[in-house]
Order: structure tokens, then sequence, then C-alpha cells
């Protein structure tokens, strides 16, 4: 069985491998957006708040706003006419850089499993993310890691809705029993847990571990089906 998993499973049973990107193979750091805004002028962190408590940042990931409207919404918010760029550089600032070591496992996993990604995220972001792989990877893209890429901002859903899992199993054939979601959001691992699937919870400072955590399914005789 693995160990410390949010639900029991054998290995053995795992055909499939879901990952969350960020705060699984990207590190996230939601303070230094805080602290990018703040140096804009931003003083009071309750505007960023109030953006996530408006939808802002939903609408943003399920693609129902555009970038010019989220830069338009984020002024309005604040209350200062930010430039576009200011806005996208602040934006970013939550990205931190890329772990190659997790790339070369999911490489490796891929070898073994057909692996998929599921990602909440916006435009922005994605270009932002990819020019760094880019750089450091020979111009390949994060998609390319993957035998499919779902990214919320594209199919209109966003974890830890039960359509976007549902969307998932159906457009990739997958069986759920036999597919292991990997994620840091508590509330996206209890979704997967209820459409079947088995489930790895990332907690805070795990992340750089993944290769360990996850050491046991490049070890078991299993073949891409």
């Amino acid at each position: 069985m693995a160990e410390s998993s949010s639900t029991s499973f054998s290995i053995r049973n795992i055909r499939n491998i879901v990952f969350d990107l960020g705060g699984v193979l990207l590190d996230i750091d939601y303070s230094k957006a805080v602290m990018a805004f703040k140096k804009l002028g931003v003083a009071d962190d309750d505007h960023l708040l109030s953006a996530g408590s408006m939808g802002i940042f939903n609408r943003f990931d399920c693609g129902q706003i555009s970038p010019s409207a989220f830069h338009a919404e984020m002024c309005a918010l604040v209350g200062m006419p930010l430039s576009y760029e200011q806005v996208v550089g602040a934006w970013n600032a939550m990205l931190l850089d890329w772990d190659v070591a997790r790339l070369e496992l999911v490489e490796a996993l891929r070898q073994r499993y057909r692996v998929y990604l599921l990602s909440n995220t916006n435009s922005i972001h994605y270009s932002s993310y990819n020019q760094k792989l880019e750089a450091i990877a020979g111009g390949r893209s994060l998609s390319s890691y993957f035998d499919k890429a779902y990214y919320s901002f594209e199919v209109g859903l966003r974890k830890p809705q039960r359509e976007i899992f549902n969307l998932v199993v159906e457009s990739s054939g997958l069986i759920p029993a036999e597919t292991l979601f990997v994620d840091d959001t508590e509330e996206n691992i209890m979704m997967a847990s209820e459409v079947g699937m088995a489930t790895r919870w990332i907690r805070p400072g795990e992340a750089a571990l993944l290769s360990s955590i996850l050491a046991g399914f490049l070890s078991e005789p299993v073949g891409r089906s």
C-alpha cells in the first residue's frame, strides 16, 4: 500500500497518474505577488483577498475574462491606474523557478504510466511558466511532458468542480480506480476521491520530495496500457 496517501491504494493497480501543477510540479509563493503589488503602491492586502472573494481569479482561471479585462478589473479593485505590464509582473511574481528533477520524474513515470496534467491556471501564468520552461528545456512546452494537459482557462472549468474531473476521465478514457491524482489542495483531493480516483495529497513542504514520495512507482513492473 502507498504510505502517507489520502486514500489507500495498491501501486500495482495504477495505470494513470494525474498531476496538479502549482504546489506540486511548480512551486508557488502567493506572498511574493502580494509584495509585488505592495511595491506598486497597493498597501491593503484586503484588495487581493477581495479579488478572490469576488471571483475575479476564478473567472480568469476559467477563461471567462480576457487578460485585458483582468487588468482592468484589478485596477478598478485597487483603485490605481496600473499599467498592464505592472499587473502582469506582479501577478507572475508568485511563480517560482522550475525544479528540473520533478520534470524528469514526470518523464520517467511516463515510460510506465499514462501521465496527465490538471491545472487551475490562467493565460497570463501559462505564458510565463512556459517561457521559463522553454528557456531551460530546449524550447519544450509544459504540455509536451504529458499524454494530455488540461488547463482550466482552456476548458472553462476548475478544480474542485466534479465536471472537470469527469472531463479528464471521459476524454482520456481513464478508469478512475486505476488513476492516481496528485494535488496540494485538500478540496481537490476530496473531489478526486469522490469520483473514484486514488489520491496523494501533497502537504506543505512535500513537493520538493516528490521523487521520493513516488519512488515506488518507478520500481513496480507496470507497463503503459
